[in-house]
């Protein structure tokens, strides 16, 4: 029983390129293309005992593969508009459970792997890397926040509490997680999640 399948992971990237370039198309004044890359890129191989058995790749393929994907679907998006990958890894890309850098993840080589490719080519593409817990950025002047892991649910006490001390800190007008390997549309306060 496969868990991770690299061939829908490729399928996926592919049609969400396919269907970004369709969309600047249709509408010339979008004049940059902001990808969010959530953590968790990945599948890894090392979270649980038996996780090599639920892969379809060891992990230095799942890296080629998805470095690949998002490089030669996207980078020519960067001949019409600039590009920004902003990026924060995942718990899937942890080494190991007790890795003693915040450094050592696989979501990080990937972004690594981005970063030098957006460098030596001749593409607009920038890559935002940051090995803290959350990454802020710009898009039209409005201040977005994006963790790998955020509450399930941003209604309980606990979901609340967080949210809240993270506006505190931050300030940010839209937020965005990746933990929960599943799209969800929300608001915090008014604020788009």
């Amino acid at each position: 029983n496969t868990l991770y399948n690299s061939n829908i992971c490729k399928a996926r990237i592919e049609f969400i390129a396919n269907r970004t370039k369709e969309l600047i198309k249709l509408d010339p004044s979008i004049d940059e293309l902001v990808l969010i890359l959530g953590g968790d890129m990945i599948e890894g191989e090392l979270l649980w005992p038996q996780q090599p058995y639920h892969i379809d790749s060891p992990v230095l393929e799942q890296i080629q593969n998805m470095v690949e994907s998002i490089w030669f679907n996207f980078a020519p998006i960067s001949d019409s508009i600039p590009i920004r990958m902003i990026t924060i890894k995942g718990n899937h890309g942890r080494i190991k459970n007790t890795a003693s850098s915040e450094e050592t993840n696989y979501d990080n080589i990937i972004y690594a792997e981005l970063d030098l490719l957006s460098r030596v080519s001749e593409r607009n593409i920038k890559v935002s890397r940051t090995n803290q817990d959350y990454n802020l950025y710009l898009v039209k002047g409005w201040l977005g926040m994006i963790r790998h892991e955020g509450p399930q649910n941003q209604v309980t006490s606990g979901g609340r509490a967080k949210m809240g001390g993270w506006y505190q800190m931050h300030g940010f007008d839209f937020f965005q997680f990746g933990h929960w390997h599943s799209l969800k549309l929300g608001s915090w306060q008014g604020l788009p999640i």
